[in-house]
Protein backbone atom coordinates (compact mmCIF):
# COMPACT_ATOMS: atom_id res chain seq x y z
CA UNK A 1 0.00 0.00 0.00
CA UNK A 2 1.69 3.10 -0.86
CA UNK A 3 1.88 6.27 1.16
CA UNK A 4 -0.73 8.46 -0.86
CA UNK A 5 -3.41 5.84 -0.31
CA UNK A 6 -2.61 4.96 3.80
CA UNK A 7 -2.81 9.38 4.28
CA UNK A 8 -6.29 8.64 2.09
CA UNK A 9 -7.15 6.10 4.07
CA UNK A 10 -5.98 7.52 7.52
CA UNK A 11 -8.57 10.72 6.52
CA UNK A 12 -11.66 8.79 5.89
CA UNK A 13 -11.82 7.06 8.77
CA UNK A 14 -10.46 10.40 11.16
CA UNK A 15 -14.11 11.88 9.29
CA UNK A 16 -15.79 8.74 9.90
CA UNK A 17 -15.44 8.66 13.38
CA UNK A 18 -16.72 11.98 14.45
CA UNK A 19 -19.38 11.42 11.60
CA UNK A 20 -20.22 7.80 13.31
CA UNK A 21 -24.10 6.67 14.51
CA UNK A 22 -25.50 4.96 17.30
CA UNK A 23 -28.44 3.80 15.59
CA UNK A 24 -27.25 -0.01 15.47
CA UNK A 25 -24.88 -2.59 17.48
CA UNK A 26 -23.71 -3.59 13.92
CA UNK A 27 -22.40 -0.20 12.47
CA UNK A 28 -19.89 0.21 15.78
CA UNK A 29 -18.78 -3.31 15.22
CA UNK A 30 -17.56 -2.47 11.46
CA UNK A 31 -15.59 0.50 12.91
CA UNK A 32 -14.50 -0.65 16.21
CA UNK A 33 -11.52 -3.02 14.79
CA UNK A 34 -8.26 -1.39 14.79
CA UNK A 35 -6.45 1.16 16.19
CA UNK A 36 -4.48 3.92 14.22
CA UNK A 37 -2.73 6.61 16.43
CA UNK A 38 -1.24 9.71 14.66
CA UNK A 39 0.87 12.12 16.36
CA UNK A 40 0.68 15.28 14.75
CA UNK A 41 -1.94 15.87 12.38
CA UNK A 42 -1.11 15.05 8.61
CA UNK A 43 -2.11 17.23 5.48
CA UNK A 44 -4.91 14.41 2.87
CA UNK A 45 -4.42 15.39 -0.65
CA UNK A 46 -7.98 16.34 -2.29
CA UNK A 47 -9.16 16.01 -5.85
CA UNK A 48 -7.51 18.67 -7.08
CA UNK A 49 -4.42 17.33 -6.13
CA UNK A 50 -3.94 20.15 -3.30
CA UNK A 51 -3.20 19.33 0.32
CA UNK A 52 -5.71 20.61 2.87
CA UNK A 53 -6.95 19.14 6.52
CA UNK A 54 -9.46 17.68 7.66
CA UNK A 55 -12.45 20.14 9.26
CA UNK A 56 -12.03 18.77 12.49
CA UNK A 57 -7.90 19.28 12.59
CA UNK A 58 -8.42 23.11 11.86
CA UNK A 59 -6.22 25.23 14.18
CA UNK A 60 -4.77 22.81 16.23
CA UNK A 61 -1.42 24.45 17.72
CA UNK A 62 0.06 22.02 19.90
CA UNK A 63 2.64 19.17 17.74
CA UNK A 64 1.27 16.63 20.88
CA UNK A 65 -2.49 15.50 19.61
CA UNK A 66 -3.30 12.29 19.19
CA UNK A 67 -6.46 10.65 17.22
CA UNK A 68 -7.31 7.27 18.00
CA UNK A 69 -9.64 6.34 15.42
CA UNK A 70 -11.78 2.78 16.34
CA UNK A 71 -11.51 0.57 19.13
CA UNK A 72 -9.06 -2.56 19.37
CA UNK A 73 -10.10 -5.86 18.39
CA UNK A 74 -9.15 -7.11 21.46
CA UNK A 75 -11.08 -4.54 24.15
CA UNK A 76 -8.77 -4.21 26.98
CA UNK A 77 -11.63 -4.04 28.89
CA UNK A 78 -12.67 -7.35 31.36
CA UNK A 79 -16.40 -6.06 31.10
CA UNK A 80 -17.66 -6.88 27.55
CA UNK A 81 -21.11 -4.94 28.09
CA UNK A 82 -20.03 -0.79 28.70
CA UNK A 83 -23.81 -0.34 28.11
CA UNK A 84 -24.48 -1.84 32.05
CA UNK A 85 -22.54 1.03 33.32
CA UNK A 86 -25.03 3.47 35.06
CA UNK A 87 -22.16 5.70 37.27
CA UNK A 88 -19.03 6.95 35.93
CA UNK A 89 -16.98 8.58 38.96
CA UNK A 90 -13.73 10.32 38.20
CA UNK A 91 -10.41 11.33 40.60
CA UNK A 92 -7.04 13.49 39.49
CA UNK A 93 -6.33 10.88 36.99
CA UNK A 94 -8.12 7.91 38.40
CA UNK A 95 -11.14 6.46 36.64
CA UNK A 96 -14.43 4.32 38.33
CA UNK A 97 -17.65 3.15 37.00
CA UNK A 98 -20.12 1.17 38.49
CA UNK A 99 -21.64 -1.44 36.48
CA UNK A 100 -25.88 -2.74 36.94
CA UNK A 101 -24.91 -5.13 38.65
CA UNK A 102 -23.33 -3.41 41.28
CA UNK A 103 -19.89 -4.01 40.37
CA UNK A 104 -17.38 -1.09 41.00
CA UNK A 105 -14.54 -1.24 38.73
CA UNK A 106 -11.29 1.30 38.46
CA UNK A 107 -8.03 1.94 36.52
CA UNK A 108 -5.35 4.78 36.51
CA UNK A 109 -3.76 6.05 39.41
CA UNK A 110 -3.87 4.02 42.50
CA UNK A 111 -2.28 6.29 44.65
CA UNK A 112 -0.18 6.13 47.50
CA UNK A 113 -2.23 4.35 50.07
CA UNK A 114 -5.10 4.33 47.97
CA UNK A 115 -5.84 0.27 47.01
CA UNK A 116 -3.39 -0.87 45.17
CA UNK A 117 -4.72 -3.17 42.86
CA UNK A 118 -2.27 -2.32 39.28
CA UNK A 119 1.43 -2.36 38.51
CA UNK A 120 2.54 1.21 37.00
CA UNK A 121 2.60 -0.99 33.63
CA UNK A 122 -0.93 -2.46 33.77
CA UNK A 123 -2.78 0.66 35.29
CA UNK A 124 -4.67 1.17 32.59
CA UNK A 125 -6.15 -1.96 32.63
CA UNK A 126 -9.24 -1.75 34.77
CA UNK A 127 -9.63 -3.96 38.20
CA UNK A 128 -12.81 -4.97 39.78
CA UNK A 129 -12.65 -4.24 43.57
CA UNK A 130 -15.85 -4.50 44.99
CA UNK A 131 -19.34 -5.27 44.60
CA UNK A 132 -22.53 -4.26 45.46
CA UNK A 133 -21.95 0.08 45.10
CA UNK A 134 -24.42 2.44 44.54
CA UNK A 135 -22.45 5.58 45.29
CA UNK A 136 -18.48 6.24 45.17
CA UNK A 137 -16.89 9.31 45.36
CA UNK A 138 -13.13 10.21 45.32
CA UNK A 139 -11.29 12.56 47.73
CA UNK A 140 -7.61 13.65 48.12
CA UNK A 141 -5.83 9.81 47.62
CA UNK A 142 -9.23 8.56 49.21
CA UNK A 143 -11.85 6.71 48.03
CA UNK A 144 -15.42 6.21 49.75
CA UNK A 145 -18.69 3.81 48.63
CA UNK A 146 -22.43 3.63 49.75
CA UNK A 147 -23.22 -0.03 49.32
CA UNK A 148 -26.76 -1.52 48.44
CA UNK A 149 -27.00 -2.39 52.19
CA UNK A 150 -25.93 1.28 53.20
CA UNK A 151 -22.87 0.57 54.80
CA UNK A 152 -20.21 3.23 54.13
CA UNK A 153 -16.98 2.30 53.28
CA UNK A 154 -13.29 4.52 52.86
CA UNK A 155 -9.54 3.14 51.83
CA UNK A 156 -6.88 5.16 50.39
CA UNK A 157 -5.41 8.11 52.88
CA UNK A 158 -6.95 8.82 56.35
CA UNK A 159 -5.42 12.55 56.30
CA UNK A 160 -6.56 14.64 59.35
CA UNK A 161 -9.62 11.86 59.74
CA UNK A 162 -11.09 12.13 56.40
CA UNK A 163 -12.44 8.81 56.70
CA UNK A 164 -14.70 10.07 59.84
CA UNK A 165 -13.58 6.97 61.90
CA UNK A 166 -11.93 8.83 64.56
CA UNK A 167 -8.90 7.88 63.80
CA UNK A 168 -5.98 8.51 61.15
CA UNK A 169 -4.59 5.03 60.06
CA UNK A 170 -4.86 4.79 56.42
CA UNK A 171 -6.14 1.40 54.95
CA UNK A 172 -5.76 -0.06 51.40
CA UNK A 173 -8.45 -1.71 52.14
CA UNK A 174 -12.36 -1.41 52.19
CA UNK A 175 -12.76 0.14 55.63
CA UNK A 176 -16.50 0.39 57.29
CA UNK A 177 -17.40 3.87 58.26
CA UNK A 178 -21.18 4.19 59.09
CA UNK A 179 -24.21 2.41 58.34
CA UNK A 180 -27.65 3.65 57.06
CA UNK A 181 -26.06 5.89 54.07
CA UNK A 182 -27.62 6.75 50.89
CA UNK A 183 -24.94 9.17 48.73
CA UNK A 184 -21.62 10.01 49.52
CA UNK A 185 -19.32 12.88 48.25
CA UNK A 186 -16.07 14.13 49.03
CA UNK A 187 -13.93 17.69 48.59
CA UNK A 188 -10.15 17.21 48.84
CA UNK A 189 -10.14 16.56 52.64
CA UNK A 190 -13.60 16.78 53.74
CA UNK A 191 -16.77 14.33 53.44
CA UNK A 192 -20.88 14.93 53.17
CA UNK A 193 -23.36 12.11 53.42
CA UNK A 194 -27.07 12.07 52.79
CA UNK A 195 -28.43 8.83 55.43
CA UNK A 196 -31.65 7.12 53.95
CA UNK A 197 -33.73 9.44 56.35
CA UNK A 198 -32.13 12.51 53.96
CA UNK A 199 -30.59 14.04 57.04
CA UNK A 200 -26.96 15.59 55.39
CA UNK A 201 -23.92 14.65 58.11
CA UNK A 202 -20.55 16.68 57.29
CA UNK A 203 -16.53 16.20 58.53
CA UNK A 204 -13.49 16.91 57.84
CA UNK A 205 -10.66 19.85 56.94
CA UNK A 206 -10.18 22.68 54.34
CA UNK A 207 -6.53 22.29 54.14
CA UNK A 208 -3.89 20.01 55.75
CA UNK A 209 -1.97 22.65 57.46
CA UNK A 210 -5.41 25.39 57.77
CA UNK A 211 -7.66 23.03 59.90
CA UNK A 212 -11.38 25.26 60.27
CA UNK A 213 -13.56 23.60 62.80
CA UNK A 214 -16.48 25.85 62.64
CA UNK A 215 -16.07 25.22 58.59
CA UNK A 216 -16.28 20.81 58.75
CA UNK A 217 -16.08 19.38 62.04
CA UNK A 218 -13.57 16.49 62.37
CA UNK A 219 -16.40 13.73 63.31
CA UNK A 220 -19.62 13.44 61.64
CA UNK A 221 -22.25 15.87 62.29
CA UNK A 222 -25.56 16.23 61.34
CA UNK A 223 -26.27 19.26 59.78
CA UNK A 224 -29.55 20.12 57.78
CA UNK A 225 -32.91 17.50 57.28
CA UNK A 226 -35.03 16.89 54.23
CA UNK A 227 -32.03 16.87 51.73
CA UNK A 228 -32.30 15.02 48.30
CA UNK A 229 -28.66 15.29 47.09
CA UNK A 230 -25.17 16.51 47.57
CA UNK A 231 -22.11 17.79 45.49
CA UNK A 232 -18.39 18.69 46.51
CA UNK A 233 -15.69 20.83 44.85
CA UNK A 234 -12.45 20.56 46.26
CA UNK A 235 -13.67 22.55 49.51
CA UNK A 236 -16.62 23.37 49.27
CA UNK A 237 -20.40 21.21 49.44
CA UNK A 238 -23.48 22.11 47.18
CA UNK A 239 -26.64 21.23 48.76
CA UNK A 240 -30.10 20.49 47.37
CA UNK A 241 -32.97 19.95 49.69
CA UNK A 242 -36.39 18.24 48.62
CA UNK A 243 -38.36 21.44 47.85
CA UNK A 244 -35.53 22.34 45.49
CA UNK A 245 -33.69 24.70 47.20
CA UNK A 246 -29.91 24.98 46.80
CA UNK A 247 -27.84 25.58 49.50
CA UNK A 248 -23.93 25.90 50.13
CA UNK A 249 -20.94 26.25 52.39
CA UNK A 250 -17.60 25.77 52.28
CA UNK A 251 -14.33 27.52 50.94
CA UNK A 252 -15.42 30.11 49.01
CA UNK A 253 -12.32 32.82 47.51
CA UNK A 254 -13.74 32.00 44.16
CA UNK A 255 -17.47 32.44 44.70
CA UNK A 256 -17.98 29.00 43.98
CA UNK A 257 -20.63 28.65 47.10
CA UNK A 258 -22.43 31.16 45.11
CA UNK A 259 -23.82 33.43 47.51
CA UNK A 260 -21.35 36.95 47.13
CA UNK A 261 -23.14 40.05 44.69
CA UNK A 262 -19.71 40.42 43.01
CA UNK A 263 -16.71 38.97 43.19
CA UNK A 264 -14.34 40.06 45.75
CA UNK A 265 -16.91 41.04 48.03
CA UNK A 266 -17.95 37.04 49.38
CA UNK A 267 -16.17 36.08 52.28
CA UNK A 268 -13.38 33.72 51.79
CA UNK A 269 -15.05 31.17 53.67
CA UNK A 270 -18.75 30.19 54.13
CA UNK A 271 -19.04 28.22 58.34
CA UNK A 272 -21.76 25.95 58.95
CA UNK A 273 -25.01 26.13 58.32
CA UNK A 274 -25.15 26.39 54.79
CA UNK A 275 -26.87 29.73 52.74
CA UNK A 276 -29.29 29.44 50.49
CA UNK A 277 -27.71 30.21 46.83
CA UNK A 278 -31.09 29.00 44.76
CA UNK A 279 -34.37 27.90 44.07
CA UNK A 280 -36.09 25.72 41.79
CA UNK A 281 -33.00 23.54 41.57
CA UNK A 282 -33.42 20.00 39.59
CA UNK A 283 -29.45 19.04 39.39
CA UNK A 284 -26.32 20.22 40.97
CA UNK A 285 -22.35 19.56 40.00
CA UNK A 286 -19.22 21.33 42.05
CA UNK A 287 -15.88 21.64 40.86
CA UNK A 288 -12.48 22.51 42.00
CA UNK A 289 -13.56 26.43 42.64
CA UNK A 290 -16.84 26.55 40.74
CA UNK A 291 -20.30 25.04 40.63
CA UNK A 292 -23.04 24.55 37.72
CA UNK A 293 -27.15 24.10 38.52
CA UNK A 294 -29.55 23.17 36.59
CA UNK A 295 -32.94 24.48 37.22
CA UNK A 296 -36.64 23.08 37.03
CA UNK A 297 -36.97 25.02 33.50
CA UNK A 298 -33.95 23.22 32.73
CA UNK A 299 -31.70 26.61 32.14
CA UNK A 300 -28.16 26.12 32.74
CA UNK A 301 -26.24 27.97 35.51
CA UNK A 302 -22.61 28.40 36.44
CA UNK A 303 -20.58 30.53 38.80
CA UNK A 304 -17.17 30.66 40.83
CA UNK A 305 -13.83 30.40 39.10
CA UNK A 306 -13.27 31.02 35.48
CA UNK A 307 -17.18 29.65 34.14
CA UNK A 308 -17.78 30.51 30.58
CA UNK A 309 -19.32 33.50 31.36
CA UNK A 310 -16.56 35.04 33.46
CA UNK A 311 -14.55 34.13 30.74
CA UNK A 312 -16.50 36.42 28.27
CA UNK A 313 -16.97 39.07 30.21
CA UNK A 314 -13.36 39.26 31.27
CA UNK A 315 -13.39 38.69 34.83
CA UNK A 316 -11.77 36.14 36.44
CA UNK A 317 -15.21 34.31 38.34
CA UNK A 318 -18.44 35.41 39.41
CA UNK A 319 -20.07 34.64 43.33
CA UNK A 320 -23.66 34.96 41.81
CA UNK A 321 -24.97 31.71 39.55
CA UNK A 322 -25.10 33.27 35.93
CA UNK A 323 -27.13 31.37 33.48
CA UNK A 324 -25.66 29.43 30.50
CA UNK A 325 -28.14 27.73 28.12
CA UNK A 326 -31.27 26.68 27.88
CA UNK A 327 -32.74 22.71 27.14
CA UNK A 328 -30.11 21.08 29.78
CA UNK A 329 -30.52 17.92 31.34
CA UNK A 330 -27.55 17.12 33.46
CA UNK A 331 -24.26 18.63 34.11
CA UNK A 332 -20.46 17.32 35.44
CA UNK A 333 -18.93 20.69 36.21
CA UNK A 334 -17.89 22.47 32.29
CA UNK A 335 -19.51 19.41 30.44
CA UNK A 336 -23.34 19.04 30.25
CA UNK A 337 -25.93 16.93 27.81
CA UNK A 338 -28.80 18.87 26.44
CA UNK A 339 -32.28 17.21 26.26
CA UNK A 340 -31.41 16.28 22.39
CA UNK A 341 -28.33 14.19 23.94
CA UNK A 342 -25.54 16.38 22.80
CA UNK A 343 -22.36 16.91 24.92
CA UNK A 344 -21.46 20.05 25.16
CA UNK A 345 -18.23 21.95 27.19
CA UNK A 346 -16.01 25.14 27.56
CA UNK A 347 -12.93 25.59 30.29
CA UNK A 348 -9.66 25.12 30.39
CA UNK A 349 -8.36 22.96 27.37
CA UNK A 350 -4.15 22.55 27.60
CA UNK A 351 -4.56 18.56 27.92
CA UNK A 352 -7.76 18.80 25.71
CA UNK A 353 -10.05 18.66 28.41
CA UNK A 354 -13.00 20.62 26.46
CA UNK A 355 -12.35 17.56 23.41
CA UNK A 356 -12.70 19.71 20.73
CA UNK A 357 -9.82 18.84 18.51
CA UNK A 358 -7.92 21.48 20.01
CA UNK A 359 -5.67 22.80 23.04
CA UNK A 360 -7.39 26.30 22.67
CA UNK A 361 -9.24 27.05 26.14
CA UNK A 362 -13.18 27.90 25.20
CA UNK A 363 -14.46 30.49 26.60
CA UNK A 364 -18.06 29.75 25.73
CA UNK A 365 -19.59 26.07 25.19
CA UNK A 366 -19.19 24.12 22.18
CA UNK A 367 -20.62 21.08 20.78
CA UNK A 368 -18.22 17.96 21.44
CA UNK A 369 -20.58 14.88 20.92
CA UNK A 370 -24.13 13.28 19.63
CA UNK A 371 -26.04 10.68 21.30
CA UNK A 372 -24.96 10.67 25.10
CA UNK A 373 -26.26 9.54 27.43
CA UNK A 374 -23.98 10.58 30.39
CA UNK A 375 -21.33 12.17 31.01
CA UNK A 376 -18.35 12.54 34.02
CA UNK A 377 -15.54 15.37 34.06
CA UNK A 378 -12.12 16.32 35.63
CA UNK A 379 -8.59 16.70 34.25
CA UNK A 380 -10.14 14.00 32.01
CA UNK A 381 -13.81 13.08 30.80
CA UNK A 382 -15.55 9.39 29.99
CA UNK A 383 -19.12 9.46 28.36
CA UNK A 384 -21.32 6.80 27.60
CA UNK A 385 -23.35 6.78 24.67
CA UNK A 386 -26.94 5.71 23.95
CA UNK A 387 -25.45 2.50 21.97
CA UNK A 388 -23.39 1.81 24.67
CA UNK A 389 -19.21 2.83 23.56
CA UNK A 390 -17.70 4.04 26.54
CA UNK A 391 -15.58 7.42 25.55
CA UNK A 392 -12.61 9.16 26.94
CA UNK A 393 -10.28 12.16 26.49
CA UNK A 394 -8.43 14.89 28.55
CA UNK A 395 -4.93 13.95 30.49
CA UNK A 396 -3.55 10.20 30.84
CA UNK A 397 -0.46 10.44 32.60
CA UNK A 398 -1.57 7.80 34.83
CA UNK A 399 -3.59 5.37 32.32
CA UNK A 400 -6.71 6.99 33.34
CA UNK A 401 -8.23 7.34 30.02
CA UNK A 402 -7.96 3.36 29.77
CA UNK A 403 -5.12 3.30 27.58
CA UNK A 404 -1.61 2.95 28.60
CA UNK A 405 0.06 6.72 29.21
CA UNK A 406 2.94 5.04 27.71
CA UNK A 407 1.08 5.03 24.32
CA UNK A 408 -0.01 8.90 24.47
CA UNK A 409 -0.36 11.14 27.61
CA UNK A 410 -3.74 12.73 26.03
CA UNK A 411 -6.23 13.26 23.72
CA UNK A 412 -8.11 16.07 22.69
CA UNK A 413 -11.27 14.42 20.74
CA UNK A 414 -13.08 11.24 22.53
CA UNK A 415 -11.77 8.05 21.83
CA UNK A 416 -13.66 5.16 22.50
CA UNK A 417 -12.22 2.79 25.04
CA UNK A 418 -15.14 -0.28 25.10
CA UNK A 419 -17.54 -1.06 22.75
CA UNK A 420 -20.42 -3.17 22.62
CA UNK A 421 -20.04 -6.75 21.83
CA UNK A 422 -16.18 -6.41 21.35
CA UNK A 423 -14.87 -9.35 23.07
CA UNK A 424 -11.98 -9.11 26.08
Amino acid sequence: MNKRLIVLLITSMCIGMLLISCSSTKDQDAYSKQVIIIQQPEAAPSTDGSLHQPPFMENVQSPRVYYVLSKRENSIYPFENPEKITQIILGSSVSMVIMSDGGLWTWGDSFKDQLEVNAIQNRHIPVKIMDDVQSVSIGFNRVMAVRTDGTLWAWGCNLRGGFGDGTTESSQIPTLIMDDIRIVSQGVLHTSVIKKDNSLWVWGDIVQYYPLDNIFPRSPKRVMENVTYISSGSGHTMIICSEGNLWGFGINHSGQVGDGEVYGNAPWHRALPPVLVMENVSSVSAGGESTSAITYDGYLWSWGLNTGVSFMAGRNAFSRPVKIMSDVRSVSVEKFIRNDDTLWAWGSNFFGAVGDGTNISRPYPVQIMENVYMVASSGHSLARSFCGTLWAWGSNFAGELGVSEFEFDRSNIPIPIATVGIQP
